[in-house]
């Protein structure tokens, strides 16, 4: 990652169902996190009194965020950098109908993808292929100003 790049992360998970830490902020090199957002005015009150260094991110991924992820996108949207991304993983098509019209009224790009997982699981002398249910990952590209 370019070390220019300022990344914000959201989780509202940080431990994995075996109570394992899952620190994506360190893997993908974020700057900045908020982790466990209950309260979602004092997550918006957090990130308008960032340093001005870390204001205006690159990049922001938001992984949950739940009945607030909306307010919550609105209000990235508002502090992304020119040429910003914003990445949502998504659970349901609900979600996806729900924040594609935010990024639209903010002229971003809109990509969607489907990625798909299986776990190999017994069957007689042989593994068959148990399908996971899918994720849809949202990204919306900032207009370019140039």
């Amino acid at each position: 990652m370019n070390p220019t790049v300022i990344t914000w992360s959201w989780e509202s998970h940080t431990v994995d169902c075996y109570g394992r830490r899952t620190d994506n902020t360190k893997t993908h090199q974020c700057e900045w996190t908020v982790t466990n957002p209950l309260d979602l005015e004092c997550a918006i009150e957090v990130l308008n009194n960032l340093p001005t260094e870390l204001a205006a991110p690159d990049r922001v991924l938001i992984g949950g965020g739940g009945r607030k992820r909306r307010s919550l996108l609105e209000h990235v949207i508002q502090c992304m950098a020119p040429k910003g991304e914003v990445v949502i993983p998504l659970a349901t098509l609900e979600a996806f109908a729900e924040l594609r019209p935010v990024l639209e009224a903010a002229k971003y790009t809109v990509k969607l993808s489907q990625h798909q997982a299986w776990r190999g699981q017994p069957l007689a002398d042989g593994t068959r292929l148990a399908p996971m249910n899918p994720v849809l990952i949202l990204k919306g590209s900032a207009p370019r100003l140039d």
